[in-house]
């Protein structure tokens, strides 16, 4: 053994003596940790300046590490007590990711929600118990955020151990509850099969004689928020219907959401007897190919109406496989007023997959004028020559197909030609024989075209945001913005007044999305800047095309 000389140990002493007064360091935030303390203090190290309930992505990253660790959940379980609201905080929320949970734990994690700590639900779905599915459930129906949050995760994951306790709330034994059938049919249809086992005894809710109607429409309502899931109660649903008529409304809306064979039928009578609407067709499309019984109705559709509506209905035919419509759609692929439409069609003649389209898809994807158009069309010429299909609709695609996405793959981030950008409406009033034309904006609260006559009632013109109002080749042209949850798109309106003096808007050509703003050029053409980062000129007889930057930003 060595030993130290006196004056050496003297100071290897004192150098001792002040480290232990320094505190002890966790390693840098973003190094692995091996020890549940430094992990902790790496997490709170994390945390600095966030509120309570928020989890950093570092934090997310420490906690599945600190799992690993043979002692984690125990010791998370203790810290769940702490008085430290920060600390107990940090425990909920790494055991909401933990694998399993021992039953034994439940009665920490239950004083845990019970002081509110956030996260801290969704670990009653590790623990496999049906106590603590039970819990859940309970937890489900308190939550004013379900179906969209920790507790509808708890029950999700507690899987067939809760489905005792959500149909003991389906019987409505002391009244249904306020957004009952959105809470369980929701939770129900993101359990997968697992929820199979619910299905005979809602089916059995809603066909009891002695059953008030309320708590049958809810075991109805409840099918049909559990999506495709519930598809193998249609039958019953279908028997149901021929006896209880006052359920008959219902049970047609659950039909058609578990997308049942008949759901194309019902869809089919609903357009024929109130005409068409976005949601008839957005819900047709998800059906598939059991919307197919709705072709005729939805073929109508498109031959006959104009705008968005057409574009819907050409983006439904394809997604219920109605070959009938592909020649149809062929003249909707070459339909020089409605871009939108263009889109529209070439995905639905591949989705059709029928060889008769191939010229014109060939024609589209060589010559259109819109690049986005060009695209699809090559897209559907590829699909048709390896006859691999496109992905089917998923539960979550509802506004995977709607209008509003017709180009969204090929949105841009910056306009083609920056310079438009620039570009400012019209004047908010124009003076016209007899009076003015008016634009009016008020925001949220609604925009309008209409006519003010030197003396006399105003007449209303067009009840839309206009962008930008133009004298135009002998006519006058409203750049309209056409903008809503479903819907983001614009078209070019021919304002006319006809010979008893009464002013109109008739659509003249659609544009591929929202209008931000236009300018006459030089040349005559009409420039409009696009939401979607694409600028399009277009000519007097309606030619549409989009402009080369540097011959354009000369002209503005």
């Amino acid at each position: 053994m060595r030993w130290i000389r006196c004056g050496a140990a003297k100071q290897l002493l004192m150098l001792l003596i002040a480290l232990m007064g320094m505190p002890v360091m966790a390693a840098e935030p973003g190094q692995a940790c091996r020890v549940f303390d430094d992990c902790i203090r790496q997490i709170e190290a994390s945390r600095v300046g966030t509120s309570p309930a928020a989890q950093t992505q570092e934090q997310i990253a420490l906690s599945h590490q600190l799992l690993q660790l043979d002692d984690a959940v125990p010791r998370l379980v203790e810290m769940l007590g702490d008085a430290d609201i920060g600390k107990a905080t940090i425990a909920a929320a790494a055991l909401r990711d933990a694998n399993a949970i021992d039953p034994r734990y439940l009665p920490a994690i239950e004083r845990g929600l019970d002081r509110g700590l956030p996260w801290l639900v969704a670990a009653l779905g590790r623990i496999p118990s049906d106590e603590a599915a039970r819990r859940a459930v309970d937890e489900l129906m308190r939550s004013p955020d379900a179906p969209l949050d920790q507790a509808s995760y708890a029950v999700e994951l507690s899987g067939k151990r809760a489905i005792p306790y959500i149909i003991d709330i389906a019987h409505c034994r002391s009244g249904c509850q306020s957004g009952q059938a959105y809470k369980l049919g929701e939770v129900l249809g993101r359990m997968g099969p697992e929820a199979m086992s619910a299905i005979p005894s809602l089916v059995g809710i809603a066909g009891d004689p002695w059953v008030p109607q309320a708590t049958a429409g809810e075991a109805i309502a409840t099918l049909a928020n559990m999506g495709p899931v519930a598809q193998s109660a249609g039958p019953a649903l279908i028997a149901l219907r021929s006896h209880r008529l006052a359920l008959a409304q219902g049970i047609d809306a659950a039909l058609i959401a578990i997308h049942s064979p008949a759901a194309g039928a019902i869809v089919g009578r609903v357009l024929a007897a109130h005409g068409a609407d976005y949601t008839s067709l957005r819900r047709l499309g998800l059906l598939g190919p059991a919307g197919y019984d709705a072709g005729p109705e939805v073929l109508k559709i498109l031959l006959r109406e104009e705008g968005e509506l057409q574009v819907s209905a050409a983006q439904a035919l394809g997604l219920i496989g109605y070959r009938p419509a592909v020649p149809a759609l062929i003249d909707a692929l070459k339909n020089e007023a409605n871009v939108r439409l263009n889109g529209a069609a070439a995905e639905s003649l591949g989705r059709l997959g029928d060889a008769s389209a191939r010229p014109a898809l060939q024609w589209a994807a060589q010559a259109h004028w819109f690049p986005p158009v060009r695209a699809r069309a090559a897209e559907a010429l590829s699909h048709l020559s390896s006859g691999v299909p496109y992905a089917p609709l998923g539960r979550d695609d509802e506004f995977g197909f709607v209008s509003a996405h017709i180009f969204a793959r090929e949105q841009r981030q910056s306009s083609t030609c920056s310079a438009s950008r620039t570009l400012t409406g019209s004047p908010s009033k124009m003076p016209v024989p007899g009076g003015d034309l008016v634009v009016v904006d008020n925001g949220e609260w609604g925009a309008s075209l209409s006519f003010q006559p030197a003396g006399g009632q105003d007449q209303m013109i067009l009840e839309q945001r206009i962008t930008s109002l133009q004298r135009f080749h002998g006519q006058i042209v409203a750049v309209v913005a056409i903008d809503s949850y479903l819907i983001s798109s614009g078209g070019l309106y021919m304002i006319k007044r006809s010979d008893d003096g009464v002013w109109h808007a008739s659509l003249w050509r659609m544009l591929p999305w929202s209008p931000q703003g236009a300018r006459l050029q030089r040349n005559g053409e009409l420039l409009v800047a696009l939401g979607g980062g694409y600028d399009v000129l277009v000519d007097g007889k309606g030619n549409m095309r989009v402009p080369d930057c540097a011959a354009t930003s000369t002209r503005i």
